[in-house]
């Protein structure tokens, strides 16, 4: 081994470490299980679903989430649960703990009939590397449905846990506005696995309570940036916010709400916040009636 390959893999193995294992952290402690460890304790199944980038289904070889959930938190009822899926790369996935009850999904290793463990990713246009473990759900395709989402289909899984609520710091006031409030449940599903607030959330990008640049903006700039960071600054990593989702500019108008909400927020301001499930609720009622 020449010493360029050397350097090569030492900086993967400080870069990722162990990426052959996934930390669980279980109510009685962490439990570290690698491939053949999961092959032994769950049933391996074979999972077949539509890739909207190649237009092509994709067969993977993985273990049910819901069963490696009940497995290690048996308890994991609360409309207000979230699980946690942290990866090498530092993206957190945050998904509501519901979903895994009412949708298929796996921890998938392998893509059958093909020796490399790669996607391409609509979001950077590329392709990537999957590493050893991936999230995929098992869906049905709706032509024009922005279903692949990015958020839900983590790759190169490092660690799963449960998190019984969100941080009140990242929670409107009770009393803020309806948009603002959808604005929050918007910004947990699409952004929330980037950026921190308040110290929670993703690793990839800045903690936007800790960031001025957007601050100094005016709001009709903001919604840009969240609808397509590219268009204001070439260089920006930052995905655009989902094309085809519905109701987008609202959406994208209420994230901007509810982040200049949060900023208005000083030290003083402790008032009670919604569970996320109660907020939940409130808001599905209005919409209903």
């Amino acid at each position: 081994m020449n010493k360029l390959t050397f350097f090569f893999f030492l900086f993967t193995a400080l870069a990722y470490g162990n990426d052959d294992v996934i930390e669980f952290h279980t109510p009685i402690g962490v439990k570290k299980l690698n491939l053949e460890q999961l092959q032994k304790q769950f049933v391996e199944r074979e999972v077949s679903t539509y890739n909207l980038d190649t237009k092509r289904i994709e067969t993977f070889l993985g273990f049910s989430m819901d069963n490696i959930i009940h497995s290690f938190w048996s308890d994991v009822k609360e409309a207000n649960n979230f699980v946690q899926i942290e990866c090498h790369d530092g993206y957190i996935a945050y998904i509501e703990a519901k979903k895994f009850r009412t949708n298929r999904s796996y921890i998938a290793y392998k893509l059958k009939g093909n020796d490399n463990f790669v996607t391409i990713d609509g979001y950077q246009k590329k392709i990537v590397d999957l590493g050893r473990f991936y999230l995929v759900w098992k869906e049905s395709y709706k032509k024009g449905a922005d279903t692949r989402r990015r958020h839900h289909w983590p790759w190169s899984i490092k660690s799963i846990k449960i998190i019984n609520e969100l941080p009140d710091d990242i929670k409107p006031l009770k009393t803020a506005s309806d948009d603002v409030n959808w604005g929050y449940l918007n910004f947990v599903k699409q952004c929330l696995t980037c950026h921190k607030l308040n110290g929670f959330g993703g690793e990839i990008g800045p903690d936007l309570m800790l960031s001025e640049n957007w601050k100094k903006q005016d709001d009709k700039w903001l919604m840009q940036y969240i609808s397509d960071p590219k268009s204001l600054n070439k260089d920006s990593k930052m995905s655009r916010f989902p094309k085809y989702i519905d109701i987008r500019e609202v959406r994208i108008r209420n994230i901007s709400l509810y982040l200049r909400h949060l900023t208005g927020l000083g030290e003083d301001k402790k008032e009670g916040r919604f569970l996320h499930s109660e907020l939940e609720k409130i808001l599905e009622q209005k919409v209903q009636r």
